[in-house]
């Protein structure tokens, strides 16, 4: 049987770094689509949920019912501008494609998450958005797309260095196939030697794939979002190793060794 190629490794790679590219991008443009329609919906006094307050609905209000969000988005029954913010939110954020794959939490929850206790607590307990309320979702929400840029803008830049580093596996690998290729137990002493001089150079390649990687990765320990630890742990969670580039290169330098053991053998026999 066939070794698998350790190419499989890097193309897992390119597949989870399209997929968090299309997530990245979606979530830019629904928090941007979020902050849009938010500007529109009027701020006035606030009153509580349940009537409790003193503060009048504001005439020209946006009056919402929550219950076209759906139970799992919002608190069935509340009306008021913020019920038309929390409708904004389920409309646009928790409407993503991958939303519920990704996160498939209440909108109270993924809001404490995305922004803050205090802003989260301010759309479930009020029934009028207020002003100081306004300013500080689209402040969060501002930022949560700088965040997301910032990510993207890494994402796009480990785009660039698996590309790179799947070129050099290549390469490093069609010369291994070529080299094995040979019909090394009839090859005469000049040419397994230099067939194990090539070896030597590709383990070389392999050493400096690495020493180019490991920076890379250490240059960016600090790279994350809010509970999503280092940057690989984030982006290759889902694949069958963390660091994909350096498992590829592990499994290939692990292989021309055996190969070249075993044409080491081959010279000995021939001498």
């Amino acid at each position: 049987m066939d070794e698998p190629s350790p190419l499989r490794r890097i193309d897992e790679a390119r597949r989870a770094i399209e997929r968090e590219r299309e997530i990245l991008q979606a979530e830019i443009d629904a928090f941007e689509r979020f902050a849009r329609d938010l500007r529109t919906v009027e701020a006035g006094d606030v009153r509580p949920v349940g009537g409790g307050g003193t503060g009048a609905q504001p005439v020209g209000a946006d009056v919402a019912s929550v219950q076209s969000v759906g139970p799992a988005h919002a608190t069935v029954g509340i009306t008021g501008s913020v019920a038309k913010v929390r409708s904004l939110f389920a409309e646009t954020v928790m409407a993503t494609p991958h939303y519920d794959d990704v996160y498939g939490e209440h909108w109270i929850e993924h809001l404490r998450g995305e922004f803050n206790q205090e802003l989260a607590a301010a759309l479930e307990h009020q029934t009028t958005l207020s002003p100081a309320v306004k300013r500080a979702l689209l402040e969060a929400t501002d930022q949560s797309i700088a965040s997301r840029r910032q990510l993207l803008g890494s994402v796009e830049r480990e785009a660039e260095l698996i590309e790179t580093a799947h070129r050099d596996l290549k390469s490093i690998h069609a010369a291994v196939e070529s080299i094995l290729a040979q019909p090394l137990e009839q090859l005469e002493f000049n040419a397994l030697r230099l067939s194990r001089a090539r070896l030597l150079e590709l383990e070389a390649a392999c050493d400096e794939l690495v020493a180019v990687r490991q920076p890379q990765i250490s240059g960016r320990r600090d790279l994350t979002m809010a509970g999503i630890g280092a940057f690989e742990q984030y982006l290759y969670d889902d694949c069958a190793h963390t660091y994909p580039v350096l498992s590829a290169v592990a499994d290939l330098g692990e292989r021309i060794d055996r190969e070249r053991r075993a044409l080491e053998r081959s010279l000995a026999s021939v001498r």
